[in-house]
């Protein structure tokens, strides 16, 4: 029976997913089942025919013929799953952190605060590894035992463990950060036991690092490495160091955010704070932030932000609102008479409960001040971060203590949050100059000609210009250097840059190329104008004379010139071929310019 119903059963099935054949079997069999032509109705194979007819109705009633098409439906279905779940993955992940940044922190769980502090941080990083040019940028944090760290995040090129791994802190790259605050080596033995959070093995030849402090304690450690020879000098530890101070600082501030769960005017605030690590505010909108939000949030009868310049060691009032007086909006005060100049000059918070009581009046701004308008509470709070003052800010009202030590703490975060905002954008415009930088002949560095050229060729190629390279090289160089000492060596590139610069337009670009080899760019200039340039700059070389400890030091210069567009077709065949330029110039006595020109 049980072989019977499976054959019914299959019988059923093959009818459902073969629909057309089975309607063509039905519409035969009724023709020669009701219409037999000829055959005896009472016949047989009349009989057996119309038993078919009936048993593939039967089968048809009762087969699910819907069946696939359910299925496809649910193949569909499933596959339109797919499809959205692809394309949320697939989104740029730097779309993903500006949607979830831009939705501000109000109103969000500790789960969600702590994923915008993950997003920032992988923004970060991120910056920090395109900076480097690095293979890995990793943050490390320490466990509250200090003996571990755990990867915070991590931007590699190849395979890496996955982030929150613990790691020793008493071993590798980690432990020899912690106790020299730093790290850099561009000794590929020395790396090979020092980095371990790779999956398998990758030849690093370079690696920097630097410690995390928040509060003058090490919390962590910021890691990039290469797989470049020789990629790291003095000047990116410089730069390294400067982003940890960035990256602690915004720890700390994520911190103080979530003291403070219970203040969501605060906490938008914050966000507004802290959008100026992606976004660039000016100055004047930072103090209209401020200025709003101060307003909102405490109770006042006058409000007061007041900038300092140390030069003139004035301050001058920028917004004023609340009270009128006779220390309106663009009212200059000195920083050692009234009160709130006490706060500038001592970088110090200053909470007066009343400043009518007591034998001695304090004046506010100047010792000219005979009154304080009916102004009883003081509470101010300089604008200082890392020992620089930029100003301050004071609330003051007309009732006596009126305000706690909460009001100075929560005043004395808002300022902190608006200060390092300001500082952090001083900060990003020293790293930016650091990393294009040459810290000795202030001439754009290697990294900023590798991203230039490229640049010219793809600008040329697409409007039809021409430009000229110029690969140039002091002669003898190491001479000076084995006579003199490298300090006049030193000396003399700076008094070379110098004079490269002079000798050039504004318009072109000149950089150190590495060592005593410079790199000129002389945008939209051919060859035949450029070679008077080039003369000009060998010349005034030459003609130079440093001076060093009563010695007179003089050098000759190399040049070797190549126009865009020739023979080459990209960057670095222009690179190449104003190389072998150069060294032809070597070859034929030094002290000359060649050029080459392939048309």
């Amino acid at each position: 029976m049980a072989d019977k119903a499976d054959f019914i059963q299959k019988i059923g099935s093959w009818a459902a997913e073969h629909q057309k054949a089975t309607i063509f079997i039905i519409f035969i069999s009724v023709v020669y089942g009701f219409f037999h032509f000829g055959i005896a109705g009472s016949s047989t194979l009349i009989i057996v025919l119309r038993i078919v007819i009936l048993l593939f109705l039967l089968l048809l009633i009762l087969s699910p013929l819907k069946i696939k098409q359910q299925e496809i439906i649910d193949e569909q279905s499933l596959d339109s799953e797919l499809i959205e779940d692809v394309k949320l993955e697939s989104e740029p992940e730097e779309k993903e952190d500006r949607e979830n940044i831009s939705k501000g922190l109000f109103g969000k769980d500790p789960v969600e605060r702590e994923k915008e502090y993950r997003l920032l941080m992988n923004r970060v990083l991120r910056i920090v590894k395109n900076t480097f040019v690095a293979n890995s940028a990793a943050l490390f944090m320490l466990n509250e035992d200090k003996k571990n760290v755990v990867m915070s995040e991590i931007i590699s090129d190849a395979g890496t463990s996955e982030g929150s791994n613990g790691y020793s802190a008493e071993s590798g790259i980690i432990v020899r950060t912690l106790d020299n605050d730093s790290f850099l080596s561009n000794d590929p033995e020395e790396l090979k036991g020092l980095i371990d959070y790779y999956d398998e093995e990758v030849s690093l030849r370079s690696a920097l690092a630097s410690v995390i402090k928040i509060n003058n304690k090490s919390e962590g450690v910021l890691v990039v490495d290469s797989m470049e020879k020789n990629a790291y000098s003095d000047d990116d530890l410089k730069l390294i160091e400067s982003y940890t101070g960035l990256i602690s600082h915004t720890i700390e501030n994520f911190r103080n955010l979530f003291d403070f769960e219970d203040s969501a005017k605060f906490y938008s605030f914050f966000y507004e704070l802290n959008k100026g690590l992606n976004s660039s505010l000016s100055y004047e909108e930072i103090i209209d932030l401020l200025f709003d939000t101060l307003k909102k949030m405490f109770e006042y009868d006058r409000m007061t932000i007041a900038e300092y310049t140390r030069e003139t060691n004035s301050a001058k009032i920028l917004r004023v609102d609340g009270q009128k007086d006779d220390f309106p909006q663009g009212t200059v005060f000195g920083v050692e008479e009234g009160v709130s100049g006490w706060v500038i000059n001592a970088q110090k918070n200053l909470n007066l409960k009343d400043m009518e009581s007591g034998e001695y009046f304090r004046p506010r701004y100047s010792k000219e001040e005979k009154t304080n308008f009916g102004l009883r509470s003081f509470l101010g709070v300089p604008l200082s971060y890392n020992e620089i003052c930029y100003g301050m800010v004071s609330i003051e009202s007309t009732k006596p203590d009126m305000y706690t030590e909460r009001h100075e703490l929560i005043l004395q975060m808002l300022t902190g949050n608006f200060t390092a905002v300001i500082d952090r954008n001083i900060t990003l415009k020293q790293l930016e100059q650091l990393a294009t930088t040459d810290g000795l002949t202030k001439l754009y560095n290697y990294r900023s000609f590798a991203s230039k050229i490229k640049e010219e060729v793809n600008r040329a190629a697409r409007y039809d210009l021409k430009f000229t390279l110029f690969m140039m090289d002091l002669d003898d160089f190491k001479r000076v250097n084995a006579v003199h000492g490298h300090s006049a060596g030193n000396k003399v590139l700076v008094e070379v840059a110098k004079s490269i610069s002079l000798a050039v337009r504004n318009v072109d670009c000149v950089y150190r190329y590495g060592g005593e080899e410079f790199a000129i760019i002389l945008v939209e200039t051919g060859l035949d104008d450029a070679m008077g340039t080039a003369e000009r700059i060998r010349q005034n070389i030459e003609d130079l004379a440093v001076k060093y400890k009563n010695k007179t030091i003089k050098v000759t210069a190399s040049i070797g010139a190549f126009e865009f567009p020739g023979k080459a077709i990209s960057a670095d065949d222009l690179i190449v071929e104003a190389d072998n330029a150069l060294h032809a110039a070597k070859s034929e006595g030094k002290n000359r310019v060649v050029a080459y020109s392939v048309n």
